[in-house]
């Protein structure tokens, strides 16, 4: 049975501009166009400046005569010059991005300062922000009001979504009536603060070089934090999102986001853009979505058709002061391989096609005479084979899942499969289980498993069937080794969790070719799946059949009945050698 994470509850009273959670079918430009799209937990929590600073009439401290119109910018001096929101929630931290001190600021909690500013200036606030926990919303804003402390214009507030210190901007215009500036940085969960200014914009520095690469950190979800985060990505809504060191998995109503540092957001200055991400599983709605100075820009729709595809969202031509990308899913989503390019930031020239040859002047009704092409030789059509050698290394143990581990027998079936062509699918996620798999996935048995593979065989669908040996006690590994050709390149293989109600681990359609050559080594984290035919929720649950039976997916279980959570962690690897 699947066994979903419930979703994390915030408090509905904090939020605001939170629209419903619908479909949006395709790429959409200008927030008029999207009211029903799905929006993560990135909006501004509390308005920072009417709840807090406007009520306390701070008094507005005169301008710098430096480009830093803060006074302790740096907070060398503490808190000196800087206003907390409620008592004793603000306090030094030597943990600094430059020089000896920075704030942290406890959650639920933000620390402002006033300035005398002028009508009709263009004023940048940015600061350098790490998160305490990369949960909620974490943000900087910047308010102009009028000698009544009231507010006049707004700028659109920066998120911050990093466990590491990044620079994040804001930027506005103060309006004709406008007599002060209010900046402040607000947190859910608590951050530090360092380096924080207040310019004049044509006093700002002369902005990098358009980056020619991926906008995005960590685009390929490589580095994470020790509880399965992704770094660089703010989990949100729903919180049930886990990264495995080569992708990004989300479920039940969840987000994950990424705020633009200053240096992307120069690059997308007056610049169209495309956000992408290669989907590897989707069940349910889901979608790709950009939002600058906190409005939606562009969303697209993530499909099952889209599995296996990369899914772009275009995102129009504009000057945003900020930004971020956000991937939301209210079923099961696995994306891979993200980036956010600025268009015209790769441009290949066409070389100019040659000068016509010049016409001889003494016949010039007659062309020059051409030489009789070459023969050309027939393509060799002869399919290439590879031999490869597949090791099962297994670490399901009690020390990596030890919720009710079954330490006396826990064991692996006969790791069995088949190499095949794009003709053939013996299981994938959100498909219903054949019965090979139904039976490999509840005993172990592969017979029926590998009748399916010899019947793609006379078919012309499916080259060989794999048969290796199982796992009597894990941890432990097996090998076994087996050829593949480029006339069928994918390989797909499946073991089963024993003891366990329906339970195994696998790969689908994994290809074995890379850029038209075969790979000399891969390894494929073996994640747990659930067949969605028994109903059982421990790994020594009686038999109950699932009526209907349900697709496969991620085996998400409640935390008292295994470790799995998203089918994390991983029960073990493949590894992949080519050996002839």
């Amino acid at each position: 049975m699947h066994r979903l994470f419930q979703p994390v509850l915030f408090s509905t009273a904090l939020l605001i501009a939170l629209s419903g959670c619908s479909s949006s079918d395709s790429t959409v430009v200008g927030n008029d166009s999207i009211t029903d799209a799905n929006r993560p937990l990135t909006s501004q929590p509390v308005s920072v400046f009417d709840t807090f600073i406007a009520p306390a009439r701070s008094t507005a401290l005169p301008p710098n005569n430096s480009a830093n119109l803060l006074s302790n910018g740096g907070f060398e001096i503490g808190r000196t010059f800087w206003n907390s929101c409620k008592p004793s929630t603000v306090s030094t931290s030597r943990d600094a991005y430059q020089g000896n001190n920075a704030l942290s600021v406890d959650a639920t909690s933000c620390l402002y300062q006033v300035v005398e500013a002028q009508a009709g200036d263009a004023y940048a606030f940015s600061c350098f922000v790490k998160l305490s926990e990369l949960e909620a919303w974490t943000g900087i804003g910047m308010t102009f009001s009028n000698s009544d402390y009231e507010a006049v214009a707004t700028a659109p507030s920066a998120t911050a979504t990093s466990g590491e210190y990044t620079r994040i901007e804001t930027v506005g215009t103060a309006t004709a009536d406008t007599a002060f500036v209010g900046v402040w940085a607000y947190s859910e969960h608590g951050a530090l603060l360092d380096n924080c200014t207040l310019t004049l914009e044509e006093n700002q520095p002369m902005p990098a070089p358009a980056s020619d690469g991926n906008l995005l950190v960590n685009s390929d979800f490589s580095q994470t934090h020790n509880n399965n985060q992704a770094v660089s990505w703010l989990p949100g809504c729903g919180n049930n999102v886990i990264a495995d060191g080569s992708s990004l998995y989300l479920a039940d109503g969840s987000c994950a986001d990424q705020a633009l540092g200053t240096a992307a957001i120069d690059s997308l200055n007056n610049r169209a853009s495309t956000f992408s991400c290669a989907v590897a599983e989707v069940e349910g709605y889901a979608d790709l979505s950009v939002f600058l100075d906190n409005t939606l820009t562009a969303t697209q729709e993530i499909t099952p058709s889209d599995i296996g595809q990369r899914v772009s969202v275009s995102v129009p031509a504009s000057s945003p002061s900020n930004g971020f990308v956000t991937i939301f899913s209210d079923g099961n989503l696995r994306v891979e391989d993200c980036s956010l390019i600025a268009d015209g930031a790769t441009i290949t020239t066409a070389p100019a096609a040659p000068a016509p040859a010049p016409i001889n002047p003494s016949t010039p009704d007659t062309p020059e005479p051409v030489e009789p092409a070459e023969p050309v030789e027939p393509v060799d059509t002869t399919p290439v084979f590879a031999r490869y050698r597949v090791t099962f290394n297994s670490t399901w143990s009690e020390s990596i899942h030890p919720v009710q581990f079954p330490s006396a027998n826990p064991h692996f079936s006969p790791l069995t499969g088949a190499v095949h062509n794009n003709q053939a699918q013996f299981w994938s996620p959100q498909q219903l289980a054949t019965q090979g798999i139904k039976v490999v996935a509840e005993t172990g048995n592969p017979s029926e498993f590998l009748a399916e593979i010899n019947s793609a065989i006379g078919a012309g669908n499916a080259e060989s069937a794999i048969t290796g040996g199982g796992i009597p006690l894990s941890p432990g590994s097996t090998s076994v080794e087996f050829d593949i050709s480029t006339d069928f390149p994918l390989v797909t293989l499946a073991t089963m969790i024993a003891p366990s109600p329906d339970w195994f681990l696998g790969v689908h359609d994994l290809s074995l070719i890379n850029n038209g050559a075969f790979v000399d080594t891969l390894t494929v984290p073996l994640l747990a799946y659930d067949a969605g035919t028994d109903s059982g929720v421990t790994y020594f649950s009686d038999d109950l059949a699932t009526t209907p039976a349900q697709g496969i997916s991620r085996l998400n279980s409640e935390p008292s009945d295994s470790s799995f959570q998203a089918g994390l962690p991983a029960a073990g690897e493949l590894v992949f050698e080519r050996i002839q």
